[in-house]
């Protein structure tokens, strides 16, 4: 089994390409908003367990809320 992830996934522009590649996309994105968007558009794969989308970001900023409130 091929799998491909994709840290800071963004809009999942890259989707369609790695799913040529391999069986599973494991994306990660910071971004609550574009989350969201990726749930939409990539519905079909995701109850297929074809992509797992996951909401985070790894920092060693200590004002982690701060991150996330300029988003």
């Amino acid at each position: 089994m091929k799998i491909i992830f994709d840290i800071g996934a963004n809009k999942g522009q890259n989707f369609n390409y790695f799913f040529e590649k391999a069986d599973i996309i494991i994306a990660f994105e910071a971004n609550t908003i574009l989350v969201e968007k990726i749930r939409l558009d990539f519905k079909e794969f995701i109850d297929n367990k074809k992509l797992i989308i996951e909401n985070i970001a790894l920092t060693e900023d200590k004002n982690i809320e701060k991150i996330f409130t300029r988003i």
